[in-house]
């Protein structure tokens, strides 16, 4: 998680140094939060203290006689951990993630724990969520909400498989198409379902399905 967490550190202080909402560009049919351009900020030290205690939280997660700790136990200990440092931007971020955890647990039947797929679900929601309100933010010129939310959403993604890129996802629908003997749009159930049961943690549902339609509309 060392390296996730490098790059996490660089969005964070771009976004917190920066002061600005951050830009927005589309992967496919997704919004990727972009740290625009600016100059150096006065937070930087605190932020390079987040990382710290960052890479510190991080460090535990695989040691112990237990070996590694499961999702659900990460968010528990670095919410903990943000909230001994009194950082508020952290422990915003894994209130919110621990939250919906634990309402997940209810709703599933009260179970005592999350595996680390029921939790990575639980998570991907709660991205969409935060991309949804930093599109709709700022589109409103609501920059220090949308900024909120990105620093939320650099966060959380820590925990989420990286997803293949456009030219990869192609391919996958390509291979999907010919292995369901597909001839039209009306064939995209098939598609979908092969294509979501081999790489489901691995691409964008909707980058997938628009690219399907694309492609299937050429079979005709």
């Amino acid at each position: 998680m060392g390296g996730e967490l490098c790059f996490l550190g660089m969005r964070l202080l771009a976004l917190h140094g920066l002061g600005r909402v951050p830009a927005l560009v589309r992967r496919g049919s997704t919004p990727v939060v972009v740290a625009r351009a600016g100059g150096a900020s006065a937070r930087v030290s605190r932020m390079l203290g987040m990382m710290m205690m960052m890479t510190k939280a991080a460090a535990t997660t695989s040691s112990g006689s237990g070996g590694s700790k499961s999702i659900e136990q990460d968010v528990n200990d670095r919410m903990k951990a943000a909230m001994k440092a009194q950082d508020k931007d952290l422990l915003s971020a894994y209130r919110l993630m621990r939250a919906a955890m634990v309402n997940a647990l209810k709703d599933g039947g009260n179970k005592e724990s999350l595996t680390d797929a029921e939790a990575v679900d639980v998570l991907k929601k709660l991205a969409k969520v935060r991309k949804d309100s930093i599109e709709a933010y700022t589109n409103a010129g609501r920059k220090d909400a949308a900024d909120k939310e990105a620093r939320e959403l650099a966060i959380i993604e820590q925990y989420l498989p990286t997803l293949a890129d456009e030219g990869t996802v192609e391919q996958w629908v390509r291979e999907a198409i010919a292995k369901s003997g597909a001839k039209g749009p009306a064939d995209m159930g098939k598609v979908m379902g092969i294509l979501m049961k081999a790489h489901r943690d691995e691409l964008d549902g909707n980058m997938a399905k628009n690219i399907a339609t694309e492609m299937l509309k050429a079979e005709t």
